[in-house]
Parts: C-alpha cells; structure tokens; sequence
C-alpha cells in the first residue's frame, strides 16, 4: 500500500473520530463527502472539540502529543499526514535511515 493510500485509511477513521466526536451536532453533516482538507473549526469542532478529538486518538494510538503540537493539525487531512509520518511509520523511518550493521 502506498503512502497515499495509508493516509487517506488513516483519514477515513479520523473522519468516524470526528462524527463520534460530534456526537448529534454530526447528524446532518456528511463528513464523509467533504474535502479532507477542510479545517475542523468548518466542520463544527471548536477548540474544546479538537481537544477531544486529540485525547480520543492519542488513547486509541497510545502516543500522546507534545504541548500545542496538535492545535498545528486544524484539518482531517494534515492531522492524518502527521498520524501517518510520526506516529504510526516513525519508527520505520528512523530504521530507514540508520546505516545496516553487519
């Protein structure tokens, strides 16, 4: 799977993070049809919303985000590029990049 498919999974589920994050505020959007791009405050997640919206990620990934790093992530799509390169392949990428030992 390419690193494009892998970030629009990871949006896929963080777009069910945001309706459940929602909760009835969520009914009448259809947040699955809208631009992974459009910024959370549009969609209705104010501050204390995406402060939710982080918690719930950071229990279900079990990684915990540095102080105001996620408030830079204003966005399905940004949120699930960060998912993608810090979290979940960083490891990967450090093991990459380090020369092989014989």
């Amino acid at each position: 799977m390419s690193r494009r498919e892998r970030v629009l999974q990871i949006s896929r589920w963080l777009a069910t993070e945001v309706k459940d994050t929602l909760g009835q505020a969520a009914e009448g959007l259809n947040i699955d049809k809208l631009p992974p791009s459009t910024a959370f405050i549009e969609i209705g997640l104010d501050s204390l919303l995406v402060t939710e919206l982080q918690r719930r990620i950071q229990e279900k990934l079990e990684f915990r985000f540095k102080p105001m790093q996620g408030l830079g992530y204003q966005s399905i799509e940004s949120l699930a590029e960060f998912i993608h390169d810090d979290v979940l392949f960083a490891d990967i990428r450090t093991d990459a990049a380090l020369p092989e030992t014989k």
